[in-house]
C-alpha cells in the first residue's frame, strides 16, 4: 500500500501504487494523443498565399498558366502537407496590398519582395532567397552582344522609367528607343526598331520563351542595381511557418531552377553593366526580388501634359499641415530617408534620386517649385497621379517616414 490517497465522495482512502502508475500513464499517452492530433490539425490548415491574379510571369489566377511563385507556393504547401488556397489581390501598390492581407491575417504569406532589411520596417519577416531577378539585355542569338561596351553605335530599345533608362542616358554613343513595357519592347525588337533591348528580364525571357519560340538571347545584366533576391515575406510572428518554408527552399533549388527554365527567366552568365548608384541594402541570406517589379509607368503624350511628375492637385489641407509642422531634420532622418527612397521610390525616379529623365528628376523640385516644393510633395504623395503612373502613398508610408523622404530629397537638390 502506498501513503498516496485521493478524496472520493467526501472519503480518502489509500490506492495502490500500481493503480496510480498506470493512471498516469494513461494520462500521458492520452496527453501526447492530444497534442499530435493538434500539430496534425495545425498541418491540415490551408496555406493561404497573396497573389495577383494577373501579373504573368510571376502570378495569375489562370490554372493553365499559374506563374512561376504560384507554381513554387503549390510545392511548398505540398512539403508542408497543406492544402494552397490563393488570396488574390493586385500589387500596384505592393506594400498597401500586403497591409491589407498579410499582416490583416487574410493570408499567411507573399512571394516575391526584395531581401531588403528594412522592407516594411520590421513588420514581416523574410524568407531565404529564393532566386535572382532583374534587368537583362535581349538581342538576336550570335549577334556578338554580350554586354554594354558592344552596343556602342547600335539603336537600343530601353524600358522607361527603370535604372538602365538612367544608365542610358548618361551615354551618347547609342540611340534609345523608348517603350513602357517589356511586351512593347520585344515587339520593337521583332519590328527592327532596335538592335538590342534592356528591358525587365523575368518578363523580357517569359514572351522570348512562350510567344516567340526563344527567338532571341536573354541575358541578365549584373552590375549595381540590375538585379535583385527575391524572398517570401511573412507576418512578423509567423516565425514558426518561415522557418518550415526555409527548411524546404533549403532543399529545392532543382525545383525553382526548373520552374525558372519552364517560365524563361534569364539564367546565362550575366553581361557587365556598369553604373553609378549605390546597391540597394540588403540582409543576411538567412534573413530573406520577386515580382517586385518596378511598377511600369505610361507615358501621357498628351500636348498640354505637364513636363514633371510633380504637379499639384487640388488643394489638400491635410498635406498643408503636414508640410508646414515639419521638424528640422536629423542626419539619421535623411539616412532613413534615403533607405526608403531607393527601397520604393528608386524604380522611377532614380536610385538616390539620380534620375536621367528631366521631368522626373527629383533633385530639380526646388528649382521647379521654389518655397512650394514641401507642399508639392505632401500633396502628391498623399494624393497620387494615377495616369502619371505615380499611387497614392497615404497608408502605406507613415507621416514620419515622409518627412524622412522629403529631408533626404532635401538634401539632394541640384543649384540651378
Amino acid at each position: 500500500m502506498t501513503s498516496i490517497t485521493t478524496k472520493k465522495g467526501g472519503a480518502v482512502r489509500p490506492r495502490r501504487r500500481g493503480q496510480n502508475s498506470l493512471a498516469a500513464g494513461l494520462a500521458l499517452i492520452l496527453s501526447g494523443a492530444a497534442v499530435q492530433a493538434q500539430g496534425t490539425a495545425a498541418e491540415k490548415l490551408p496555406l493561404r498565399v497573396c497573389a495577383d491574379p494577373d501579373n504573368l510571369p510571376f502570378t495569375s489566377s489562370d490554372a493553365a498558366t499559374p506563374g512561376l511563385y504560384m507554381d513554387l507556393a503549390q510545392h511548398l504547401a505540398n512539403q508542408l502537407g497543406r492544402t494552397l488556397v490563393p488570396v488574390w489581390a493586385a500589387t500596384y501598390a505592393p506594400q498597401r496590398m500586403m497591409r491589407t492581407t498579410l499582416l490583416a491575417h487574410t493570408c499567411d504569406m507573399f512571394l516575391g519582395v526584395p531581401l531588403d532589411a528594412h522592407f516594411m520596417e520590421h513588420r514581416v519577416i523574410l524568407s531565404r532567397p529564393m532566386l535572382d531577378v532583374g534587368y537583362a539585355l535581349v538581342s538576336m542569338p550570335n549577334s556578338g552582344f554580350t554586354d554594354l561596351a558592344s552596343l556602342r553605335g547600335k539603336h537600343v530599345v530601353v524600358q522607361y522609367g527603370s535604372p538602365v533608362q538612367d544608365m542610358l542616358a548618361l551615354r551618347d554613343d547609342v540611340t534609345p528607343v523608348t517603350v513602357t513595357t517589356p511586351d512593347e519592347g520585344m515587339q520593337a525588337l521583332q519590328q527592327g526598331r532596335g538592335e538590342a533591348a534592356l528591358l525587365w528580364g523575368p518578363s523580357a525571357g517569359y514572351i522570348n520563351h512562350t510567344r516567340l519560340h526563344d527567338s532571341f538571347q536573354v541575358l541578365p545584366l549584373s552590375g549595381e542595381t540590375m538585379q535583385w533576391r527575391a524572398a517570401i515575406a511573412f507576418d512578423a510572428r509567423d516565425t514558426a511557418l518561415r522557418t518550415q518554408v526555409d527548411d524546404a527552399l533549403q532543399q529545392d533549388g532543382a525545383v525553382i531552377t526548373r520552374l525558372a527554365a519552364q517560365y524563361g527567366f534569364p539564367s546565362a552568365a550575366a553581361a557587365p553593366a556598369k553604373v553609378s548608384a549605390p546597391q540597394p541594402i540588403v540582409a543576411g541570406d538567412d534573413n530573406a526580388l520577386d515580382d517586385f517589379q518596378p511598377p511600369v509607368v505610361t507615358k501621357d503624350t498628351t500636348p498640354s501634359a505637364p513636363e514633371d511628375a510633380l504637379v499639384v492637385p487640388p488643394a489638400a489641407p491635410q498635406a498643408a499641415i503636414s508640410a508646414s509642422n515639419a521638424k528640422p531634420a536629423t542626419a539619421a532622418d535623411i539616412d532613413d530617408g534615403n533607405t526608403l527612397f531607393n527601397s520604393t521610390c528608386s524604380h522611377c525616379h532614380g536610385p538616390d534620386a539620380v534620375q536621367g529623365e528631366r521631368r522626373i528628376n527629383l533633385r530639380l523640385l526646388h528649382e521647379r517649385y521654389g518655397n512650394n516644393m514641401d507642399q508639392v510633395f505632401f500633396t502628391t504623395v498623399t494624393h497620387g497621379r494615377i495616369n502619371k503612373g505615380m499611387p497614392n502613398w497615404s497608408g502605406v508610408f507613415t507621416d514620419a517616414q515622409f518627412q524622412h523622404i522629403l529631408a533626404f530629397l532635401h538634401s539632394v537638390q541640384e543649384k540651378p
